[in-house]
Order: structure tokens, then C-alpha cells, then sequence
């Protein structure tokens, strides 16, 4: 009788254990713990991209860039950069088509900082002499005050802009639309600095003309000097090269 008592209570038993095993078990055998985790997983990643969403600044909007029959509208958006003083990292700039705001393109950048807080590093002009609105971004403030770019022309075929490397080695660019020639000024240290100006030979931004001017010492005694070297036949050339004494002021 009492055998009897104890396989009874152990029957019970197992069916309590077996009650309890499958409430935690979904019909794919699968733990139901195990799932709540992977949710709470995901749902922690999407809150941590929202959030990250979230921390970007709208620091300035472009409107009426006219492309063909495109209007487009630009949002750049940052996030303060600390070691900087009031400088910004930015982050993305998403273009839109104004008619509808219907999202063209976005745009992430990984390395772009301005200190520049009325442009925020992006300007926007035709950079090929096409008769398209191109852009570029800042990239940096590189050493004695030489301006790096990042830079993106119009494609009129795609109907978006096209990051164009061919142009990354321009530092602080003026484009001059008249001419249709590009003028790089570069500081190379305190007593020297070079003036570039390229052209578009083939579709490439080609260097025709290099200004060299700085301060050397001939003799014992300073000289300011000027060198000019201009392209011919595929090979920069010395054209002008003058030297004058230094006086102090």
C-alpha cells in the first residue's frame, strides 16, 4: 500500500514538471526564455540606432539647387565635436526632391569636421563647368590653414551626385566659372606658399600652372622669391623665376 502512495505522488510529480517544461517551450521546440532574450536583443539594437538617430543635430538646410527640372533640397546633419571648441562632426547630409520631398540620396560621412558654423562645411557649385550643381565637404582644418575637401558632382544620367576622388587632392579650391579653371592656394610654412591652377584636360583636373613664392637666403642675405612653372608638353616647365632682396620693415 504504501509503494503504491509513493508511485502515485511521483506520478503527479512528473506531470506537475511536464506542465511547467511546456509552457516554456514554443511548438518548434524551441525556448521560449531563449526568444524573450533575442527580442529584448533586438529591440535594445534598434533603441541604441534610434537613439544614435536621435543625437544628430539639423544644422543647416539648402533649398532651391536646381538640377534640370530638379529642385533639390539638402538637410546636414552633425554632432558637436568636444576636443574642437565649437566645431562639428558631420555625420549625413540627405538630399531631397523639393516638389515632393521624396528622399533622393543620403549620405553618410565617417571623417568630416568644420569649424565652420555658417556652412558648415558644405558648398555647393558647379565644379566641372557643366552647368550642374556639384558639392563638397569640408574634411578637416588641415595644417597652416589648408582646407581639405571631399567632393560629389552632379550625374545626369542617375539623377544623384557621385563622389568624385579625381578632385580630393584639390586643397582650398576656388572655381572660377569664366575660365573654367581651378586655383588651389596652399600654405607650405611661414615663408613659403604655392598657388595651382588646374584645368579639366579629358575629363581630369589637371595641373597647367604652379606659382611658387617664399623667402630664401642667397649669400648670407634674404631674398623673396617667385617661381612660375606652367605645363607643356605633359611636363611643368619654368617660365618666370625672379629674386628680390628682403627688407625688413
Amino acid at each position: 500500500m504504501l509503494i503504491k502512495k509513493y508511485v502515485v505522488f511521483f506520478m503527479l510529480l512528473s506531470i506537475i514538471f511536464l506542465i511547467i517544461g511546456c509552457e516554456n517551450v514554443d511548438k518548434y521546440g524551441n525556448s521560449k526564455e531563449e526568444d524573450v532574450g533575442k527580442e529584448e536583443k533586438n529591440s535594445t539594437g534598434e533603441e541604441e540606432n534610434l537613439n544614435d538617430e536621435d543625437s544628430l543635430e539639423l544644422l543647416r538646410e539648402i533649398k532651391d539647387i536646381k538640377n534640370d527640372d530638379i529642385n533639390l533640397y539638402f538637410k546636414i546633419y552633425g554632432e558637436p565635436y568636444h576636443d574642437r571648441g565649437n566645431a562639428k562632426f558631420i555625420k549625413r547630409i540627405d538630399i531631397y526632391n523639393h516638389s515632393d520631398l521624396e528622399l533622393l540620396q543620403e549620405i553618410e560621412l565617417d571623417s568630416a569636421w568644420t569649424p565652420d558654423l555658417e556652412n558648415y562645411g558644405v558648398h555647393i557649385e558647379d565644379m566641372n563647368f557643366n552647368g550642374y550643381k556639384d558639392f563638397r565637404v569640408q574634411r578637416s582644418l588641415g595644417a597652416s590653414f589648408n582646407v581639405p575637401f571631399k567632393y560629389w558632382l552632379w550625374d545626369e544620367e542617375k539623377c544623384r551626385f557621385v563622389k568624385c576622388d579625381k578632385l580630393a587632392k584639390i586643397i582650398s579650391p576656388e572655381f572660377n566659372q569664366e575660365e573654367e579653371t581651378i586655383t588651389s592656394w596652399i600654405r607650405i610654412n611661414a615663408v613659403r606658399d604655392i598657388e595651382y591652377t588646374y584645368q579639366y584636360i579629358d575629363d581630369v583636373p589637371t595641373k597647367i600652372k604652379e606659382v611658387e613664392k617664399g623667402l630664401k637666403d642667397i649669400n648670407g642675405e634674404s631674398h623673396i622669391y617667385h617661381i612660375k612653372r606652367e605645363l607643356e608638353d605633359r611636363d611643368m616647365k619654368v617660365t618666370e623665376e625672379r629674386y628680390e632682396p628682403y627688407e625688413e620693415k
